[in-house]
Parts: structure tokens; sequence; C-alpha cells
């Protein structure tokens, strides 16, 4: 194999601090390079990009054109739903007008002659952040009418006996549905309950005693295995309040596609510069406005008290004094603080549904909330029990002081440190300083440890490898119509 066919099947775009092999293994897709390229008709192939679900590969035909080819990583493939559903989704978002590249080929299934699931599309060019823009597109989006709540797919890429609701056709858009693999449901407490509900529906049969994947809670927990009851009597509690959770206005119902991460590296622009075209529409799902209301993660800024309450935040007068360390941290607070209102003042002006949603009172607590229920148990049972009992409202459910001391003591404890995932994913070019901080921090800890704190450290420091025991995968999503009565 040479180095570059090496680079193509593995991921090369940052690095873990622990347990490499594992998240390495989960990325390394082995695929057809011949096949791809005639698929694509290419003349030269080369890497484009990498996220958390996929790589990119930028394909440049003999005249120039070029073509981008997305393969997901075996890890985040759910069958053929995730790739059929990105495709349906770019060409009915396109149809309204709404820029997105034009789907020339793809395959969703692994079972292809490329050896993988793959989507080949047209390539605009390089990618910059552009936020009234991005906003634009977003307002464009949030009015494009859909009849349920779910996920988007051609109706040909489902089986015979998936439910669905047809999407009406248009500008030669046709046989559109939105579809899963359970049955329909009719109201937004079931679409809001229904990730929560097949988690506990998973716990109650399958869970057990298990070590946290997110090592930092296994330190509060005296690194012993979590205990999966706990968290299942979190679901059950969720489940009760939910309905105390929901804005009587219809407005918040209405069912939302949107982009779930508008960040540069999913941003093609001309070289005008505008925004021609933004991809990584695998994991875009129908939902009500109350919970796709927010502001994307690469412009927000919670938990700085000035961003949140949307207060004008200047430059220190003696920014000139400062030393070149102290400057630089001001700068990027002052940047991140005038991007989150930037984005906020935009929405306020260009897409009003959506700002008026993200500014009601409770509005990041219950998208917060709705993310953690539906979320896959991997033995943290601290963050929805947090969230539950920081939850005002009057509801059915309550705990000891010294449940939510405790609770709430583990979850402000959690912190990121350094500048890593919660599963130990750092840049490729921090990872040298990254894992030398690491290694400070241990020698600073075991100096001023005794001996039987030297071994616990040795032990179970938190920046090793670990064994992780089996993780697993859930597939399915689900799905409920919508009303406009």
């Amino acid at each position: 194999m040479t180095m570059e066919c090496h680079n193509f099947f593995h991921y090369t775009s940052g690095r873990w601090i622990y347990n490499e092999h594992l998240r390495l293994s989960e990325r390394y897709l082995p695929f057809n390079i011949l096949e791809l390229k005639r698929v694509a008709a290419r003349c030269e192939f080369r890497k484009f990009a990498e996220g958390g679900y996929d790589r990119t590969f930028k394909v440049t035909m003999h005249d120039g054109f070029q073509v981008i080819a997305r393969l997901p990583y075996p890890s985040t493939c759910l069958d053929k739903l995730a790739t059929a559903g990105e495709v349906a989704t770019m060409d009915l978002i396109r149809s309204f007008g709404i820029s997105a590249p034009k789907i020339f080929d793809y395959s969703a299934t692994a079972h292809s002659s490329v050896g993988s699931e793959y989507i080949t599309m047209e390539n605009y060019g390089r990618r910059i952040r552009m936020i009234k823009q991005i906003v634009q597109k977003e307002a464009t989006v949030f009015f494009i009418q859909l009849p349920a709540y779910g996920s988007i797919y051609y109706e040909r890429d489902l089986e015979p006996n998936c439910r669905r609701v047809k999407i009406p056709d248009r500008n030669g858009v046709k046989q559109l549905c939105i579809g899963l693999n359970t049955a329909l449901v009719e109201r937004v407490e079931d679409t809001l309950v229904a990730g929560a509900k097949k988690e506990l529906a998973r716990m109650v049969q399958y869970a057990r005693p298990r070590f946290p994947f997110e090592r930092m809670y296994g330190e509060f927990r005296n690194h012993n295995k979590a205990d999966p009851t706990e968290h299942i009597t979190s679901l059950k509690n969720y489940i009760q309040i939910a309905p105390f959770l929901i804005p009587k206005d219809r407005e918040s119902h209405w069912p939302i596609i949107r982009h779930t991460d508008p960040h540069p590296p999913n941003i093609l622009v001309s070289d005008d510069p505008k925004i021609v075209g933004m991809i990584d529409w695998q994991h875009c799902y129908v939902l009500p406005l109350l919970s796709q209301a927010g502001i994307p993660k690469y412009f927000r800024n919670y938990g700085n008290e000035e961003s949140e309450r949307l207060t004008t935040l200047r430059l220190s007068n003696n920014l000139a004094e400062l030393i070149e360390e102290e400057k630089v941290t001001a700068m990027e607070q002052w940047s991140k603080h005038h991007i989150h209102s930037y984005y906020l003042a935009a929405s306020a002006n260009l897409n009003k549904v959506h700002f008026r949603t993200r500014m009601e009172d409770r509005s990041i607590f219950r998208s917060r909330i709705f993310q953690h229920a539906g979320k896959l148990w991997e033995g943290d049972s601290v963050t929805l029990k947090a969230d539950l009992i920081q939850e005002l409202l009057p509801c059915p459910i309550s705990y000891t002081e010294k449940e939510v001391e405790d609770c709430l003591r583990i979850s402000a404890s959690i912190r990121d440190g350094l500048e890593i995932t919660a599963d130990g994913w750092t840049l490729t070019n921090n990872y040298d300083d990254t894992i030398q901080q690491t290694k400070l921090i241990k020698k600073k800890v075991l100096e001023a440890a005794n001996d039987a704190e030297r071994v616990h450290v040795q032990k179970h420091w938190p920046f090793d490898d670990f064994d992780e025991g089996e993780r697993e995968v859930v597939k399915g999503f689900s799905i409920c119509t919508w009303s406009s009565e």
C-alpha cells in the first residue's frame, strides 16, 4: 500500500491522547480507489477533509471540473439510511433555491463497486465563515413547509413496510417522503420523548453496570462501575416532565429541517466570496422548531455572562499594556462575544421566527435536555439528572437534598481543562503539546500525592489508554405526523 492510499483509508486530521487505536479502527475505511475514480470520471484524486462521521475527497477532471466524494466511516453508518437521507435532504433544500451541491451519484449500501457507501457531488471552491449569509440560508430552510417529523428520503430507498409521509413534488424533485423504521405518532410530545423511550427500552433489556466512557465521571465514582438503574430512573422522570416543557404556541411546533453544523469545513464559497453550497446534511432531521432553535456551536459563546445577556463587551483600554498572552486571551473573548451577538442580531433581522423561539425564556434548557435524554448511555448518569434537578417547573419528580448536592457538584466539576474532546481527540498539530501538558499535570499530581494516592493515580489516570468494554450502536429513529390545524 502506498503512503497516499494509506492516508485515504486512515483518519489523519486529528489524534487521540488515549485509546487512539480504537478511535482509528472505528474510522478505518478501505475501499476501491480505482472504482471511485471511475464513478467520478476523475483525473486527480486527493483527500479534502475529515469530519466526525465521514471522509471527503476532491476529484479533479482533465478539464478542471471538480467533484466531491464523501464516504461515511463504518462506525457511523446506519445501514443505508444515513447516506440515503442525506441525498434526499440535499435535493429537497436545493429545490427551494437553497445552496447545496448537486448530487451526481450515490450508493446507500456498502455493497457497491466502491466497497463503501458514497456520495459524489459538485464542488464550488474554498470555505470561509460568513454569518449573515448563513442566517439567510437558515431563514429559507426554516420556512420549507414539511408534513411530518423524521428524516427525508427518496421512497425508493425505504423498505416497502416502512411507514412514510409523502412530501409534495417540487421543481423536478419527486418521490420524496419523511419516514423511518418505527410507527408514526401524531403529537409533538411523542417526538420529543421518542429518543428517551427508545433508550429506556434498550437499557431495561440490555444495560449492565459499566465503567463510564468519559473517564472524568469515573473519578467521581471512585472508579467503580456506573449502575444503569440511576439513568433509567432519570429517563423515566424525563418522560414524565416532557409535556411540561412544551410551549403552547403552535409556531414552536412547526416541523423544521436545519443544518446541524454550519462551520467552515461544511461551507463552500466562491471567490466573491459568497456561500454557494453547504455539505454534511447526514444527521439533519425534521424536528419541532422548539428543539431546533439555538445558536450553532461554532458561533455560540455560552457561559459568558455578557454574551448570554446580549450586553456590550468592549476591549480593555489598557490592551497595549497587557503581556502578549493576556492580550491574545482578551482578543479571543471579544471575538467570541461578537460572533455570538452578531449571529443573534442577524437572526432577529432575517429569521424572526427562529429568533423569537431562541429568545423564549427556557429555549436553551429545552434544547439541552431533549438532546441529553435521547443520547446513548455510556456510563454518564449525571448529565440528564442534573438537567432534571435544575428544572424549575412544577412536575411529578423530586430529589433529596443530598442527591441534588452530589449531582450538581459532579456536573459542575466536569470541565475540559485541555483542548480535547470527551473521547480524547485533539487537532494533529496540538497532539504533541497536549501530550506534554498531560505528562506535566500527572507529574505535579504524583509529586503532591502520598504513596496510596500515587498507586491510585497510576492505575486510573484519565489520559491513559483503558478498557472500554463493548461500545454499542443504536440504530433507528422515530417519526410523527404534523397537522397545521
